[in-house]
């Protein structure tokens, strides 16, 4: 049996001095507003074999994970909606000679936040699957990718959300003032990522670490609810 896992998580690029800042500090603009998560839409097509793995040339495309709508009603000021497919490389845990790869393994969904920041600036969302597996295997990489990461000096602020975000499971890390939710649901690993800008209401523009987790908990967090409420 083969058991096919994200190899690595790509951490969001850091724009420099604007990092979910409040570009260029204009007090004519207005402050990001923030939506609910939608009622469930349609399920993905995800399932996997009792006892063994998805092939990661069968995963979906996480592009298909997000619709415009659900976007909009996390933002409402969301416009100019673009989805980026990334490809994905994966190794066998049993096997580290055994290597394949996602064409659309992860999604990076960029916008602008209209009114909220200068024509220029992106906000964005990265959802990446990590797995696609028996339930109980995913489980199983789950706590020990979690277990993993709470050893490691790169990855700060460890947060165990549990069934908080939606999923089955989830925890978070920050980096340099972005976070990453790690969940899984089903028979499906995957992490939410990605980076807002502009003036966040009633956290300070200079506290950069508290915009991100205002982020989190806004954006990544109900995004990985809306993905969650659709694995069948």
């Amino acid at each position: 049996m083969r058991k096919w896992f994200l190899a690595a998580a790509a951490v969001p690029a850091l724009i420099a001095g604007g990092l979910l800042g409040g570009c260029g500090d204009d007090k004519s603009k207005d402050p990001v507003v923030f939506g609910s998560a939608p009622p469930p839409a349609a399920k993905l097509e995800i399932s996997a074999p009792a006892g063994d793995v998805v092939p990661a040339s069968s995963w979906p495309s996480a592009c298909a994970f997000l619709t415009d709508g659900e976007i909009k009603a996390l933002l409402p000021q969301a416009d100019r909606i673009e989805r980026l497919p990334k490809k994905v490389s994966v190794i066998s845990i049993l096997d580290k000679a055994q290597n394949q790869s996602a064409a659309e393994g992860g999604c990076s969904y960029s916008f602008w936040l209209k009114g909220a920041t200068i024509e220029d600036v992106d906000a964005s969302v990265q959802i990446t699957i990590a797995a696609v597996a028996d339930p109980e295997l995913v489980t199983e990489h789950y706590e020990e990718q979690r277990d993993q990461d709470r050893t490691r000096t790169d990855r700060d602020g460890i947060e165990d959300h549990r069934e908080q975000f939606g999923p089955e499971g989830c925890y978070s890390w920050s980096a340099s003032y972005t976070f990453t939710a790690v969940c899984h649901q089903g028979p499906l690993m995957f992490q939410v990522a990605g980076s807002g800008y502009g003036t966040f209401p009633g956290v300070p523009d200079g506290d950069l670490l508290a915009k991100g987790r205002q982020w989190r908990d806004k954006v990544l967090a109900p995004v990985a609810g809306i993905v969650a409420a659709k694995v069948p």
